[in-house]
């Protein structure tokens, strides 16, 4: 599993969560990291992905905005959040959450996509349903 992760995400699954913690590894390997979203679904072993919940914990990552990067990005973030029963994403900043709910919005996941500062919160409503 670790392998599939690249070194860029630990990942866990928990009472149907998938906590999927971004390290601080820099994503300078697009290909290697694009890669890494594999590890998510081998995390989930024989769990179907929407049957499960996903955390994504951003907190750590060190922020990319740059046009080739959201580019190369869209469709491996559309795929986790319309695989997934429901997602809450974990930013550290009013920026990141303004970047992760422009992407939320812009991917039509309003519904099942939900961005927050506290990890309590976000596993409140994802264990809420």
């Amino acid at each position: 599993m670790s392998d599939l992760l690249e070194g860029f995400w630990d990942a866990d699954l928990v009472d149907g969560v998938l906590l999927a913690r971004r390290s601080e590894k820099r994503s300078d390997d697009m290909d290697g990291f694009l890669r890494s979203f594999d590890g998510f679904y081998a995390a989930l072993g024989d769990a179907e992905p929407s049957a499960c919940k996903l955390l994504i914990d951003l907190r750590k990552s060190l922020g990319r905005n740059d046009p080739d990067f959201e580019e190369r990005l869209v469709e491996r973030r559309r795929e986790l959040f319309r695989r997934f029963a429901r997602t809450a994403v974990l930013v550290r900043s009013a920026v990141g959450e303004m970047q992760v709910q422009r992407h939320v919005e812009e991917d039509g996941c309003l519904d099942i996509v939900t961005v927050f500062s506290s990890e309590a919160e976000a596993l409140a409503w994802l264990r809420s349903e």
